[in-house]
């Protein structure tokens, strides 16, 4: 469950109550979280229904940062797990939004594969290509990593962009709405202008994978296709 915060705007709890017993009520969590003293309030649920989580966006005075307060609900979740009553192995997790999601309700299925592109942040601003350790620092703390694959160096395509693959799916959701839109900065190898994050869900297998195999392997195909139809046809009219 990401969350990050924003100026009030009215509260839209009712909108998750279909979806969300007691037990997993932000307000009910970050009371029992001892942030009391912070003045911390949840102001708005997000629910990402396709995605199985919720943006929670609250207000909190300057006394504690944001790192500060992530901690705190990340050791009472640790303390006391919730769970999912259809699974009671998978338990609630959050995480701090770092970067600017971007909320939309388009058909994108996740999956444990992101593409991360490197994009300027201005007009005609230079743009760094992450190395494969820095893309690392930045996402394990997300979940497992298998494999980052970076875009070959004779690659025309434009922007520039490397594909990390994690151990799971809900490890890449969490990834993904937490650092879309992150601005690496000059410190972090960013380069002088900062270079922005865009990230999207990438598929491993191609749409029509299966068509394109059967079209391109006539060899085998035909006659796996001729000894099928020639099997049907004595089966069928064979007394």
């Amino acid at each position: 469950m990401p969350w990050s915060s924003a100026e009030a705007v009215p509260n839209v709890f009712k909108r998750i109550e279909s979806f969300h017993n007691d037990l997993n009520d932000p307000v009910k969590i970050l009371s029992k979280t001892k942030l009391s003293k912070v003045n911390l309030q949840v102001v708005d649920v997000l629910p990402r229904l396709k995605e199985g989580g919720a943006y929670v966006k609250f207000t909190h005075d300057p006394s504690a940062s944001a790192t500060e307060i992530e901690s705190a609900i990340r050791t009472y979740l640790r303390e006391n797990p919730i769970k999912p009553w259809w699974n009671p192995f998978q338990r609630m997790h959050m995480r701090l939004v770092r970067g600017r999601p971007w909320v939309e309700d388009l058909y994108r299925l996740p999956s444990p594969r992101l593409k991360v592109e490197f994009l300027p942040t201005a007009p005609g601003a230079e743009v760094a290509e992450l190395s494969q350790e820095q893309l690392y620092s930045f996402f394990r703390q997300y979940g497992k990593i298998t494999d980052i694959i970076s875009q070959p160096s004779d690659s025309k395509i434009l922007p520039k962009y490397a594909l990390i693959d994690f151990h799971g799916i809900r490890k890449a959701v969490m990834a993904k709405n937490c650092m879309h839109g992150f601005v690496v900065g000059e410190a972090e190898g960013g380069g002088k202008a900062g270079t922005a994050l865009r990230i999207a869900y990438e598929q491993r297998m191609k749409a029509h994978w299966i068509r394109d195999w059967l079209v391109g392997h006539p060899r085998i195909v035909i006659p796996i296709a001729a000894a099928l139809i020639a099997g049907i046809t004595v089966a069928i009219f064979d007394p």
